[in-house]
């Protein structure tokens, strides 16, 4: 009977050393889903435009990140919050 109650008492000393340990893990996974999160949230470009910033995108939709490669006459459509603005480069 001694042996069936150490292999017992071994066993639930391993389960809650298992519980242990998942509950650590998933505390770590869920504080780095957390921080991930956060930056989705700040980044996201509808947040930015929530705070008052625009985009303007080109004739294709693609972003434009600077004006090398723009010349007059070239469409652009601003994106703000609310709507969008059709204008276009003038110099």
């Amino acid at each position: 009977m001694r042996g069936i109650s150490n292999a017992k008492l071994r066993r639930e000393r391993i389960a809650a050393r298992v519980k242990s340990a998942t509950d650590r893990i998933l505390m770590r996974e869920k504080n780095r889903l957390t921080g991930l999160s956060s930056i989705l949230t700040s980044t996201n470009p509808t947040n930015v435009l929530e705070r008052g910033y625009s985009m303007a995108v080109n004739a294709k939709g693609a972003p434009v990140t600077s004006v090398v490669g723009l010349k007059a006459g070239d469409p652009l459509t601003v994106v703000l919050k609310d709507g969008r603005v059709e204008t276009e480069v003038k110099k």
